[in-house]
């Protein structure tokens, strides 16, 4: 098994060794994993931060040795804005990179795979709720975690890495995790909320703002009303999902 890194903006993680298979997930510049398989084209790698498993086309891995891998684990800035700008120069030859919230840099320059990365920021901490709102209007995108798509369970996720918390990549292992709040009485601003189907399956998860808002991914990331029966949704005028529990991760 080999380490890997990410040096593009976003890649698509697969469900099976395929451009047609099902995108499961997406790794962001800086994430780091572990290759557990490589064919020819594709490499089965598991995400080094939650987990994750799935399938990446081997040209959008950075194979790493052991010492560039210890000194990649030292990138702890973390993009905390819709996207960044940094700037790569290879062969004597600079490109800026768009790169998306989550995203992982290192604090100073540094040389790594032939290129030097410069113009790196930082990470200003926001709250989360005030972080989570500047993804508003993001479309719903099935495994998706940057502002030109994303889902629920990666909203949540990536909103939290700001703030230098790794939480588990699907809702129903978000909840899993965290304390447990009993009511929404008890619930503050950036607890997590967790919404079930009928047979009782957490299926959707969204951030509280307070004054009985709710800031989630469903057709796009939003803002809606949230009391006991769940989330209300303004636009259709009806209850969308179901509340099923509510959890704390940020003290």
């Amino acid at each position: 098994m080999s380490p890997a890194i990410i040096l593009l903006p976003c890649v698509p993680v697969r469900a099976s060794a395929s451009d047609r298979s099902e995108m499961t997930d997406q790794l962001l510049f800086g994430n780091k994993v572990e290759v557990l398989q490589q064919e020819e084209r594709w490499s089965l790698v598991r995400s080094l931060a939650d987990g994750y498993e799935g399938w990446v086309d081997n040209k959008q891995l950075t194979l790493l040795n052991a010492e560039t891998m210890m000194e990649v684990e030292q990138w702890d800035a973390v993009v905390g804005t819709p996207t960044d700008t940094i700037l790569l120069t290879r062969n004597e030859q600079s490109q800026p990179m768009t790169i998306p919230m989550g995203s992982h840099v290192p604090r100073e320059s540094c040389q790594i795979a032939g290129m030097t990365l410069q113009g790196l920021h930082p990470t200003v901490l926001g709250n989360i709720v005030d972080t989570a709102k500047q993804l508003i209007g993001a479309p719903y995108l099935w495994g998706g975690k940057t502002l030109m798509g994303i889902d629920c369970s990666g909203f949540v996720q990536t909103v939290f890495r700001t703030q230098g918390l790794w939480l588990p990549r699907d809702a129903y292992q978000q909840e899993q995790k965290g304390i447990r709040v009993d009511n929404l009485q008890q619930c503050v601003a950036g607890d997590l909320l967790f919404f079930s189907n009928p047979e009782g399956r957490v299926i959707h998860v969204g951030i509280a703002m307070g004054n009985g808002r709710i800031i989630h991914a469903s057709g796009q990331v939003r803002v809606d009303k949230i009391d006991s029966t769940g989330i209300f949704n303004f636009d259709e005028g009806q209850y969308t999902h179901r509340l099923c529990s509510i959890r704390r991760f940020m003290q």
